[in-house]
């Protein structure tokens, strides 16, 4: 099969060691409410802390953060997320040996400390450094980071590592010099994916596209933080150059004021000579209200100072309406932003500012066991002369330019096993993975292969029955079963009607701090 490059992704460093090997996903029940869980403590993994069982003062203190998250895995694996910052780590099923139980954390940094050491050899840092501990951690297979970055306008894009402690600085080299490493960045999504066996700090850099930046225009960066008080929550839109100057300056200003970021950053073509940036505060969800009520609804940042100090900020204000049976806990609505005579400034669509007050931090299982994983791989690891094969998958992933490496290690590695790891690691909302396991079966059936898109219905069969047979305040009727094929449940309760098997009602796996 020809493959040509990949036109949307790159593969950064493909030094890349065996593939996961997957064990069995066992099935997990809610937690109770006193955190107690029916199956044991293995049942009920991966599980958030409030704060980690050990380390120094330093770590404990920045657990108080919403930068930082700690939990318990298994050899079930599960993903972990800062879902505010748009970090995700995912620890593929047989990662962690059978006979463990580890504490895991991961913190994203922008503190001076961990970004003033990166050198002008690698460029400007265009993420947080995402430090994972405990510090030196390693696996039995590759575990995949991903977090956003601000990488428009900016070209040699990179990862970097760091052998990085929370308490220490960052000394930064190339990820592609690490034995066993390898990272992806996709220039359609902005989002980078770090691919390895041990806990370190890592980041991605590039260099600022000098055909772009340059004339009437520049790329200036859009952050928005969120403050919440007893009964409102304060949104701040900031836009700034990429100056690391002026972003320790936003950074260090937030700190001052408890902001959190509540979205990715964004890259907008900022154009000098045109008019001021206006943003707007839209579709808010029912049960808040804009404050003060007669205020505007639109903000100005002044095109002057945007140029002349590089950075500027706008603040809104909703209020929980008066009156309510019941405080919302959730805060939604859209931001519209534009510049005055530029049409290219925009992003493509509005931004949704989605704030779940309670889940900000989470943990959430694998989605295929060891069963499903191995099944996909017998089936799609051969090649077959029509091409729809794991080589299909690639092209779905944009992996394109990834076929003739991953050919080049089978059968020594398989490139089903890590396609999977990839997609399930890129996840936009893991612990609901409904929507992307529904367009992952019709894919495969779209190429002819039903048998893969039968093993995925089966997941979704499963886990809609799952969702809704559980309750955080009964005991679970799900087996303990390693042979089950699906990571949901072992075999379907008795009591629940078939036509529930493939529900769309996903509640989403509890967030539990000790």
């Amino acid at each position: 099969m020809t493959t040509s490059p990949a036109k949307q992704l790159r593969l950064i460093s493909p030094e890349i060691e065996d593939s996961p090997q997957a064990q069995s996903v066992t099935a997990m029940s809610q937690v109770a409410s006193d955190g107690s869980c029916p199956l044991g403590e293995a049942g009920c993994l991966p599980k958030l802390l409030s704060e980690p069982s050990s380390g120094t003062d330093a770590l404990k203190q920045r657990a108080r953060g919403d930068d930082f998250v700690v939990g318990k895995f298994d050899h079930t694996g599960g993903h972990l997320l800062l879902s505010f910052q748009g970090v995700h780590l995912f620890i593929p099923p047989g990662a962690i040996p059978k006979d463990e139980v580890r504490e895991i954390f991961m913190y994203a940094s922008r503190e001076t400390q961990h970004v003033s050491q990166l050198s002008d050899q690698h460029g400007q840092l265009i993420s947080p450094v995402v430090i994972c501990g405990p510090h030196g951690s390693k696996f039995e297979s590759d575990v995949i980071l991903s977090f956003h970055c601000t990488g428009k306008g900016f070209d040699d894009i990179k990862a970097v590592y760091s052998a990085t402690d929370v308490d220490e600085g960052c000394q930064f080299v190339e990820l592609s010099d690490v034995e066993g490493a390898c990272s992806l960045y996709n220039d359609t999504t902005g989002k980078g994916s770090i691919i390895l066996r041990h806990f370190t700090g890592g980041a991605f850099c590039g260099k600022v596209n000098s055909d772009i930046e340059g004339g009437n225009k520049k790329w200036i960066t859009l952050y928005v933080f969120y403050s919440e008080k007893s009964v409102d929550v304060k949104l701040r839109v900031r836009c700034t150059d990429n100056s690391e100057d002026n972003e320790r300056f936003v950074f260090g200003e937030e700190k001052m004021l408890t902001g959190k970021q509540c979205t990715s950053s964004k890259q907008l073509k900022f154009d000098v000579l045109a008019g001021d940036v206006s943003v707007s505060l839209e579709n808010i969800e029912e049960g808040w209200e804009r404050f003060p009520s007669s205020g505007t609804n639109s903000q100005i940042m002044s095109r002057e100072i945007l140029v002349e100090h590089g950075q500027d900020c706008c603040e809104f204000i909703a209020k929980r309406c008066d009156g309510l049976p019941q405080q919302p806990t959730a805060f939604r609505c859209s931001l519209h932003i534009k510049q005055e005579g530029n049409e290219c400034f925009s992003p493509n669509r509005p931004i949704a500012i989605s704030l779940d007050f309670a889940t900000s931090r989470q943990a959430c299982k694998s989605i295929f066991t060891e069963g499903t994983r191995e099944k996909m791989k017998t089936l799609l690891d051969p090649e077959n002369p029509i091409g729809n094969d794991w080589r299909k998958f690639a092209e779905k992933l944009d992996l394109n330019g990834s076929i003739n490496y991953l050919q080049s290690q089978y059968p020594h590695k398989s490139p089903t096993l890590f396609l999977l790891n990839y997609w399930e690691g890129n996840l936009t909302n893991p612990h609901s993975p409904v929507a992307e396991l529904k367009d992952l079966s019709h894919f495969f059936r779209s190429i002819q292969r039903d048998d893969v898109g039968s093993l995925i219905d089966v997941c979704l069969s499963f886990d809609g029955l799952y969702r809704q047979s559980s309750s955080p305040t009964s005991e679970s009727k799900l087996q303990h079963d390693d042979s089950s094929d699906t990571g949901y449940c072992s075999s379907p309760p008795q009591d629940i009607s078939p036509s529930l098997r493939s529900s769309d009602s996903y509640q989403g796996f509890p967030s539990v701090s000790e």
